[in-house]
């Protein structure tokens, strides 16, 4: 599920940065290593990274300046996630942050109770993040990509292999 959603996000980013006419500037990766401190560095599921900035993981594996938009999609250890990673994406600056629980697997003082998938956009204002939690049928809204139309329903579901082969069907029929 983890790897399937992380592709979905892959696409829909691509499309957007497309749409948005940033395609000359960024691009997305899964899995880029993001230098988080000194002598620390983390690998977020997906990111919006600018072209300029490439040429820093191929000399030293890691992105070392803020990426504009990463994504930690929810295991086991949803801790890390929403505890330490948010930490310190926020104290490097990186300007906009989501946490994909399709599962509904995070604390409740963090998606609410009853827990459900919940996708957390955490966008930094004045050095902190503030947060907004969307839910299943609520649209999501990018402050990197205004124009994003998607639906959570679709995030969530985009790691089913039944539900990826039923939208497959439903686009080949006429």
């Amino acid at each position: 599920m983890h790897m399937l959603i992380a592709k979905f996000l892959v696409q829909v980013l691509d499309q957007a940065i497309q749409e948005s006419g940033h395609d000359d500037i960024w691009t997305t990766l899964a899995v880029p290593g993001q230098r988080t401190g000194e002598a620390t560095s983390r690998l977020p599921d997906v990111a919006v990274v600018p072209f300029d900035t490439i040429d820093d993981v191929l000399t030293s594996a890691v992105l070392t300046t803020p990426d504009p938009l990463v994504i930690e999609i929810v295991s086991q250890n949803w801790q890390d996630d929403y505890l330490i990673k948010l930490a310190e994406y926020e104290t490097l600056g990186i300007p906009e942050y989501w946490i994909v629980d399709h599962q509904g697997l995070g604390g409740t003082r963090y998606i609410g109770n009853p827990k459900q998938p919940t996708l957390s956009v955490y966008t930094l204002v004045n050095g902190e993040y503030q947060v907004s939690l969307i839910r299943v049928g609520e649209l999501i809204k990018s402050p990197t990509f205004p124009s994003l139309v998607l639906d959570a329903t679709t995030l969530f579901w985009a790691g089913n292999p039944k539900y990826l082969r039923h939208r497959r069907q439903a686009k080949q029929q006429p």
